[in-house]
């Protein structure tokens, strides 16, 4: 860890301390969560009415994108990174407190590997999301196939009466590259009478360059340096029509990805100069109807969605009459429709009690070919049904639910068969959660958890890139894994928390770096057995505490916007996999605010871990995400345009290195994470608008009376 630059950060801290910001909308304290929540009655841990940056729940942290310009002023990707406990990174994938993410974006799983989902979320402008949910303990209703834990993206905006409209862009440039990156998006929200309408447009260019290197001791397997072009455009619309209680909701999605590069490798005995084109669709439909009867908290929702994605991926040589090296498609569809009930009782001795219960039916069809030739097939077939009771009893809440879903998987690629997996499992969970006093809560969580391979990672044809010393792609005998996690969790004031988790996983899917006859190939693989524990905190210091005193601090009585505080996280992973030597990291985000003269804010973010411990089969050699970045801000025009001008990486440090355990060979890799940019936010409302209520920044939320925005 580079404990220079800790310091450096730590004195300046001290002298801002300064925390998250909050802005002054209000949101009900019921209608933050999405609709895979539905009827929960679990007391949240909040302060206030504010929408402050994090909301801490019993099984859950939702993040408040739109509220902060310094999360939003760039890729999605990248705000992902600055959350605290949240770790992104070629190494890690999409990491929270230790624990590895299914990423769903609007309540729908996006079914990617890594490393296309890194691009898919760094194509996203960070300013067309409107909050993130990290689902730390998901519940019954959620498919038990999403394995430990879930990071929920919503991309939509408040629906409101009459029109309004959101126009957003961004741009920098790395200068040790010359790179520029700019992006526009634009949403637009009406309601009349019975039918809202909403429309998202947005793109996203960014220029990238990376340098990298395979190696094993003094022998270099290849040496890469990339130049590429990102071009992600999006479009999302979205139909309410309110039938008195009742209403239904239809969505459409659109992206479009497309991704050049150009690459020169070399190393002895070669040289390579390619061109590497990739382009990705994906279309997505849904329709949901949602049914309110007379009785309070009895609903039924019924949803019905399909998904296509197609994926090509070319790489050809820039020398004249050489043959293509790559010619690949992938092409998946996925139909999906389930019912949900909720319904509240009383209980005896019971508060707030409620009972859910769901059914669902999903078809997975995925194929790829290869230079024409199709070389996989994979299909998958679910069947699901929970049922979870909910409720209060004295200071004690609780959730205990019950899952069982039944599995039917086929396919062949060329050389074989795909393991069949036709099985009926069952999943407990169960949330315990003792409230100390108003504002401290702990809590206790268990479930029992399936993970299924991603298709990516069963693709072969999972590359974008080959020479004679490397080689990647997925695995189709990959067999699914089992898991039984465990949380202790005390929190209180919605900041301050201490957690501890035990991930006791079976046949527990990772990446490895082989050497396999001299040269290098990445290759996903089944674990037998992995122990993960995980301990986290999370402390805020107000620097009021120091003027006027803890009492008055704990009153709550000021505006969040206007102070001034250090927030530090720090969590350690220790993953002990059989016949490697297991040895703990510790990573580090530190987070500053200072309010300026003229309401201009200064946000800065300090990242790093320790280096010398192990994720998985990889050692860490060099800190991993280490960068300290500086945020500028300021509203204008009654806060309806935000203008923000950053640095990232001010100080050049972020780059990976990592070496695999089992087999010594080592990966380093340097991109040009330093950048300098610029971005502005402008909303305009309608007269009429001005002085109606916003629908609750929830879209997919609980099955209340609350309205819920059109884009689900």
């Amino acid at each position: 860890m580079n404990y220079k630059v800790i310091l450096t950060t730590s004195a300046a801290s001290l002298f801002f301390v300064t925390g998250y910001a909050q802005n002054n909308d209000t949101i009900a304290s019921t209608a933050d969560t999405s609709q895979m929540i539905k009827g929960q009655n679990m007391k949240e841990v909040v302060v206030e009415s504010r929408r402050s940056l994090a909301i801490v729940k019993a099984d859950r942290t939702i993040f408040n994108f739109a509220g902060h310009d310094f999360l939003t002023n760039g890729s999605t990707l990248e705000g992902l990174k600055k959350l605290p406990g949240l770790l992104v990174s070629d190494v890690t994938g999409v990491v929270y407190q230790g624990k590895q993410l299914t990423v769903y974006v609007d309540g729908r799983p996006v079914n990617l590997s890594s490393g296309d989902l890194n691009n898919y979320l760094e194509g996203m402008p960070g300013n067309s999301v409107d909050r993130v949910e990290v689902i730390t303990q998901p519940g019954a209703e959620f498919p038990a196939t999403g394995g430990g834990a879930i990071v929920n993206i919503i991309t939509s905006n408040n629906s409101m009466d009459y029109f309004s409209a959101t126009y957003g862009n961004g741009i920098s440039y790395a200068p040790d590259s010359k790179n520029l990156r700019f992006n526009n998006n634009l949403s637009l929200n009406s309601r009349i009478k019975n039918v809202g309408l909403q429309l998202q447009i947005g793109q996203n260019h960014i220029e990238q360059t990376q340098n990298s290197r395979f190696f094993k001791e003094q022998n270099t397997y290849s040496t890469n340096n990339v130049d590429r072009t990102l071009n992600y455009t999006f479009l999302n619309a979205g139909l309410k029509y309110y039938f008195k209680r009742d209403r239904l909701i239809l969505n459409y999605r659109l992206s479009h990805n497309r991704d050049k590069s150009s690459i020169y490798s070399f190393s002895t005995g070669f040289q390579s100069d390619d061109n590497g084109l990739a382009n990705r669709n994906n279309h997505d439909l849904a329709a949901t109807y949602q049914k309110r009867f007379k009785q309070p908290g009895q609903t039924l929702d019924v949803n019905l969605s399909y998904n296509t994605n197609r994926n090509l991926n070319n790489l050809e040589s820039k020398q004249q009459n050489t043959p293509a090296l790559l010619d690949n498609e992938n092409i998946s569809e996925i139909l999906l429709a389930k019912i949900d009930y909720s319904q509240s009782l009383t209980i005896g001795g019971l508060r707030e009690s409620s009972i859910n219960g769901g059914l669902l039916m999903e078809g997975v069809d995925f194929r790829t070919n290869s230079f024409e030739i199709r070389n996989f097939k994979y299909q998958r077939n679910t069947l699901a049904a929970y049922l979870e009771l909910k409720g209060s009893y004295h200071k004690w809440d609780f959730i205990l639910g019950n899952r069982l879903e039944k599995y039917d998987i086929s396919g062949a690629f060329i050389t074989d068969k795909v393991p069949s997996y036709n099985k009926l499992r069952y999943y407990p969970n169960a949330t315990l959660q003792y409230n100390i006093m108003k504002g401290i809560h702990l809590n206790m969580n268990y479930n029992s958890k399936i993970t299924l391979p991603n298709l990516a990672a069963l693709n072969p044809n999972n590359v974008n890139y080959v020479n004679p010393n490397l080689s990647f792609g997925g695995n189709p005998g990959l067999a699914p894994t089992l898991s039984d996690n465990y949380e202790v969790k005390l929190s209180a004031f919605n900041y301050f928390f201490v957690s501890y988790n035990i991930r006791h996983a079976r046949n527990f899917i990772t990446d490895r770096l082989v050497d396999v006859n001299g040269t290098v190939n990445n290759v996903m693989v089944n674990v037998p057995e992995l122990m993960h524990y995980n301990f986290n905190i999370g402390i805020p210091v107000p620097f009021m505490i120091f003027t006027k005193g803890l009492k008055q601090t704990l009153q709550f009585n000021f505006n969040p916007d206007e102070m001034n505080f250090l927030y530090a996280q720090a969590g350690n992973n220790r993953f002990n996999i059989e016949g490697i030597t297991s040895k703990s990291i510790w990573n580090l985000h530190l987070t500053t605010q200072l309010v300026l003269p003229l309401k201009v804010k200064l946000m800065a973010q300090y990242y790093s871990s320790s280096k010398g411990g192990n994720h998985y089969y990889f050692m860490i050699q060099q800190p991993l995400n280490n960068q300290f970045d500086l945020n500028l801000s300021r509203r204008f025009w009654n806060n309806n345009l935000s203008a923000s001008v950053f640095v990232y990486d001010l100080f050049n440090t972020n780059r990976n290195a990592l070496q695999d355990m089992g087999s010594g060979v080592s990966y380093y890799s340097k991109y040009d994470t330093r950048r300098f940019g610029l971005s502005l936010s402008y909303k305009f409302r309608s007269g009429h608008s001005k002085k109606t209520k916003e629908d609750q920044f929830i879209d997919d939320q609980p099955r209340t009376e609350t309205p819920t925005n059109i884009v689900q």
